[in-house]
């Protein structure tokens, strides 16, 4: 029963951190005059950044290396 509840909050999560976006990216288009494309490559290049990574960071966390990982992710 717990793994669904967590699964349900990190799914609600996901969803908030996703379909907020288009609201942050209408801040940054009036705040920086960044063009609508460049806003949502930006996001689309930090999302596959992120997909990229997760897999070594992951792994390097389960080696035991997540103070570091977690002190150069605070840089």
């Amino acid at each position: 029963m717990l793994r669904v509840v967590w699964l349900g909050a990190q799914m609600s999560a996901w969803g908030c951190l996703l379909y907020s976006f288009p609201m942050l990216a209408e801040a940054l288009l009036a705040e920086y005059g960044w063009s609508r494309f460049e806003v949502y490559a930006a996001g689309s290049v930090a999302m596959a950044v992120a997909a990229i990574s997760a897999y070594p960071v992951g792994r390097w966390i389960d080696l035991g290396y997540g103070r570091a990982v977690m002190c150069l992710g605070d840089c």
